[in-house]
């Protein structure tokens, strides 16, 4: 089954203003403004704990006396906590004292209640006394060279984090920052994006410059994405491909021919061709066609010279052997020095065609010939593959309702209905439906649960009864906002905490989660993916 990269819907997001000393930049025209405002310290009144506040750069403590608007004497540890803002930046010093720059940041670990922090343009290599910082909801670290961001994953409340020029060797402590909104990692040494999609609340994305090469791992945020500086093609067709007559997509660049083929297309010029990603291009004096097949996760490396094969060999990645159609290890590796004298050497010879295989598909587009393979040829074939996929997963088209209907009977039963407007083709008036997702569980703890999904709003409403008693509310999962308890908030309250088994405002959360839990169980994927087959 080919890889569906959908859209989900897109949510509006009013971001608070982040003015700054300088914007951030974005390739595709986009800035951010940020604004770091320092707070002068408050006058203490009466007794005060008279523990002072000892920096380890003498810089770092120059930079926060004028920030704070101290121009005199010591600052004490009681002082520091009532600072909620500070703007360290060297952006507008370091042409005026380039040799001036904060490298150590001990003592800002006193600055307990800091809520937006620029240290930019600095020579910090180590931010260990950050993790303490556990109120902030802003931080600039643009143009330091960290190389280890670990202490950032206690920064729970961080809305804004700039890591432009970040040289990080693993950025996995960004999955924890659950409520981060804006993400600046232009220029910065990530490659794996992966570990980015777990931030569900990421509404600006700048990777710009940085090392990324496929960004198909973000796939399920993408939607969500207000602001990106990258862009998810989601078929072949979109990315320039045209479909010949020989039955293979094919693209042109100046540095090689690209060509894709799906059996179900239809039977290449050659079998070997079938169901690959190949790269065909030219050295001085040989023909180097390198292709790559899925399905059993395996490249070819061929060479000809004057139509002759001089070079054929396979590449399994699994266990990474080769085997050859052409010679021996020692001849290919010959023939490889032959044809590519210029290529650095590498620690395996036989790796270089594939290198420049996968480096001449990641420059073009920004993806690996796997996730090339798996983008359908066009926008049809999208929506195409999306209906089957429902259809693979037990949905049944209800035609007369523009809905896609599941239903499942044991161990209790529920019935999961999906509507887009887009299926409303057939469906007479009166039979419409103004909802995108109806969730209906006959059995929890004895009552009936009914949730009601609206894409254009990004609501829930949720309703559940027993015996005659009911009640309901309103949820939004985006604001984490709620309302609307009907009957009334008591009631309310009392029959849902019942159910659920929850205490007090638990019970907002819990149908979410719980609808969350029965999708994952049956169909091995979450709301966001289940909802998205279909853009």
């Amino acid at each position: 089954m080919k890889r569906i990269i959908s859209g989900f819907l897109v949510l509006i997001l009013a971001i608070a203003t982040f003015a700054s000393c300088s914007p951030i930049p974005s390739e595709t025209g986009s800035d951010i403004q940020t604004q770091i405002i320092s707070t002068t310290i408050p006058k203490a009144e009466g007794p005060i704990d008279e523990s002072i506040v000892v920096f380890a750069d003498p810089l770092l403590e120059e930079l926060v006396s004028t920030a704070t608007g101290r121009t005199e004497g010591d600052i004490s540890q009681i002082e520091a906590e009532g600072v909620t803002y500070l703007n360290l930046s060297n952006q507008w010093r370091k042409e005026l004292y380039p040799d001036q720059k904060i490298s150590k940041l001990q003592g800002l670990e006193y600055f307990r209640n800091l809520k937006s922090l620029d240290l930019s343009d600095h020579d910090i290599s180590d931010i260990a006394v950050i993790n303490n910082l556990t109120n902030l909801e802003e931080l600039n670290l643009s143009g330091n060279p960290i190389s280890d961001i670990s202490p950032l994953s206690s920064l729970k409340s961080l809305k804004m984090l700039i890591l432009s020029g970040c040289m990080a060797n693993n950025y996995a402590p960004l999955s924890n920052l659950d409520n981060l909104e804006i993400l600046v990692l232009n220029k910065a040494s990530i490659s794996d994006v992966s570990v980015l999609k777990l931030l569900k609340n990421l509404k600006q994305l700048y990777l710009a410059g940085s090392k990324v090469s496929n960004y198909f791992p973000l796939a399920e945020i993408y939607p969500y994405l207000e602001i990106k500086d990258f862009t998810l093609e989601r078929s072949l067709e979109g990315l320039g491909f045209q479909f010949e007559n020989d039955n293979q997509a094919i693209f042109d660049s100046e540095s090689a021919s690209i060509r894709i083929n799906h059996l179900e297309w239809g039977q290449p010029p050659d079998e070997w061709m079938n169901n690959s990603v190949r790269t065909v291009f030219g050295s001085e004096n040989a023909k180097i066609d390198i292709g790559y097949y899925p399905e059993f996760d395996t490249y070819v490396t061929m060479a000809f010279v004057e139509g002759e094969m001089v070079l054929n060999y396979l590449y399994f990645r699994s266990d990474e052997s080769y085997g050859f159609g052409h010679g021996d290890r020692n001849s290919s590796e010959e023939t490889v020095l032959e044809i590519f004298p210029n290529e650095k050497e590498s620690d395996d010879i036989l790796q270089i065609p594939i290198q420049i295989h996968e480096k001449i598909l990641t420059e073009t587009f920004s993806m690996d010939a796997r996730s090339l393979f798996y983008l359908p040829f066009n926008e049809t074939d999208v929506v195409s593959e999306a209906n089957n996929i429902y259809e693979m997963l037990g949905f049944t088209f209800l035609d007369y309702k523009g809905t896609y209907f599941y239903e499942e009977l044991n161990p209790h039963m529920f019935e999961l209905s999906i509507h887009k407007s887009q299926w409303d083709g057939n469906a007479p008036e009166e039979n419409r439906v103004d909802w995108n997702m109806a969730f209906i569980d006959y059995d929890v703890n004895g009552y009936q649960l009914r949730m009601l999904y609206y894409e254009a709003e990004n609501k829930f409403d949720v309703q559940i009864e027993r015996d005659g008693a009911e009640a309901a509310f309103t949820f939004y999962p985006d604001s984490d906002e709620y309302g609307w308890e009907y009957p009334d908030l008591q009631t309310a309250h009392r029959i849902f905490n019942d159910a659920f088994g929850t205490k007090a405002k638990e019970m907002y959360h819990w149908p979410a989660d719980y609808l969350e839990s029965v999708l994952q169980e049956r169909f091995g994927m979450g709301f966001e993916a289940l909802f998205g087959f279909f853009d």
